[in-house]
């Protein structure tokens, strides 16, 4: 929205007029709102400028994990154990991160415990934005979001970066089938 770009340049300028002095349309610059310091330090510019040289290959590296996990779990997805992530026809996308859905509240408790004693850092996805302390105080819900909160309190991120060895998908896919396995014959995914 044009009429909102001034306010984001004196946001973006630590909450001054900077840009209307540069402009000329001021003849010195001050503090006019808030605002903050958004510019990035020389380091992470730096870390920043070798991993975009090297986007092609970080990208491929981390699909292959992604398609592995996908390709691993894909029988416990059948048998209705967990839900792999779903990828749109005709979307492509950078392996973000890798995430499994488990329905059952006892099943997601014992798969994240397994993976914790054996020294895997598995996640739950952060909390739906509607129920953070930010959400609560600057945002609204049009009525209530119960898929959202459900899958909030099922979705396990499992470990994924570009260095990641085969070998650790396949201990991190071994645990959760083996977990799996001991609790869930006759649970199904929801419909």
């Amino acid at each position: 929205m044009p009429k909102l770009w001034p306010r984001a340049r004196t946001i973006w300028e630590k909450g001054t007029n900077r840009c209307d002095f540069l402009s000329g349309a001021v003849d010195k610059y001050m503090w006019v709102d808030k605002g903050s310091s958004f510019l990035m330090g020389e380091l992470t510019a730096a870390m920043l400028a070798a991993q975009l040289e090297g986007v092609n290959d970080i990208t491929s590296r981390r699909l292959a994990r992604w398609h592995q996990y996908h390709r691993s779990l894909e029988g416990l997805e059948t048998k209705g154990w967990l839900r792999r992530p779903i990828v749109a026809k005709g979307c492509l996308h950078n392996a973000h991160l890798y995430h499994v859905l488990i329905w059952d509240q006892e099943a997601f408790a014992a798969v994240s415990i397994a993976l914790n004693n054996a020294g895997v850092q598995a996640a739950r996805h952060y909390p739906p934005l509607h129920l953070s302390p930010g959400g609560l105080q600057f945002g609204r819900a049009s009525g209530e979001c119960h898929v959202t909160e459900s899958v909030a309190r099922t979705l396990l991120r499992l470990p994924l970066w570009p260095g990641m060895p085969a070998s650790d998908v396949d201990v991190v896919t071994g645990i959760i089938e083996r977990t799996l396995a001991k609790r869930c014959d006759d649970m199904a995914l929801p419909s």
